[in-house]
């Protein structure tokens, strides 16, 4: 395997972080992900813009000079052999101190397929995420225990898992998406001000439905009420786009039940995924 590294590519083995380096120590660190077609990421700046956002709020230091560009990421995919839809991330550790010291690489694999199945759920009885969260709203690499929580939903056959508000028990977002539903031909999703990730698809999502005319709410947390009324619910990442689900799934004792449903595709996700589909697969910035 090959990464991009200090404005070259270079195989990965070889490849060290100093043991100094604070992301050993507290986990501190960001990164992003993406999704590239044949070389080409459409959401590269977008994502740029989020990591440096996201380095000066939380004290780690980067170099804007020394971020990867279109170049970079075209050249990373030919340097691997990937042909098709890869999936992009960019690390940044957080360095010896606010100054000095991160580490910052790319690398790139291929996007495996997405599984086809008729039953695509979300796991409802997960993680809970205090409004006073610090750390809530950065793609940080303190990620373990959002990573519980997805695992869990797997292991129990969903697709993620939903995260809940302290404050009133709504739902936020999943561990690796954000969250929308539709209620009475309404697009709904969290506002920016609740304890969830800025998210570049979220965004994109929100501006698709702005140019089709599709009305849109934010609310600090999806009731769970609306979950079980939404006509549509669907998950949005910048590497799958739209991912819509039909069911909600808890547990009851040890047995799942089924606690909201709905379409899966509905005709709104569907004319936002294949709009999304398109950007996604577009051959230059959007």
């Amino acid at each position: 395997m090959f990464i991009w590294h200090e404005q070259s590519i270079r195989p990965i083995e070889g490849f060290a972080i100093s043991a100094r380096d604070r992301a050993f120590e507290h986990g501190l660190g960001l990164f992003e992900t993406l999704r590239a077609e044949r070389g080409v990421a459409p959401l590269l700046g977008r994502h740029l813009e989020r990591l440096t956002r996201a380095a000066v709020a939380l004290g780690i230091p980067l170099d804007p000079g020394r971020l990867p560009d279109a170049d970079a990421v075209r050249a990373l995919v030919a340097a691997n052999r990937i042909d098709a839809a890869a999936l992009v991330r960019i690390t940044l550790t957080g360095g010896f101190d606010a100054r000095a010291g991160s580490t910052l690489w790319m690398r790139a694999e291929p996007l495996a397929a997405r599984e086809t199945t008729p039953r695509v759920s979300v796991f409802v009885d997960s993680g809970v995420v205090a409004s006073t969260d610090p750390l809530a709203r950065f793609k940080t690499l303190n990620y373990w225990s959002r990573r519980i929580w997805h695992e869990r939903a797997v292991a129990l056959g969903c697709v993620d898992a939903l995260v809940r508000s302290s404050d009133d028990g709504g739902f936020l977002e999943a561990t690796r998406a954000n969250l929308f539903v539709v209620d009475h031909g309404t697009l709904v999703t969290t506002s920016l001000d609740a304890a969830v990730v800025p998210g570049i698809a979220r965004a994109v999502v929100l501006e698709i439905a702005a140019r089709r005319g599709i009305e849109t709410r934010l609310v600090e947390s999806v009731p769970p009420e609306m979950l079980n009324q939404a006509s549509e619910m669907f998950l949005t990442n910048a590497v799958r786009g739209v991912v819509s689900f039909g069911y909600c799934l808890g547990l009851s004792g040890a047995e799942l039940r089924e606690v909201a449903c709905a379409r899966a595709p509905g005709p709104i996700t569907a004319r936002i995924a294949s709009d999304i589909e398109h950007i996604l697969k577009k051959a230059e910035p959007y």
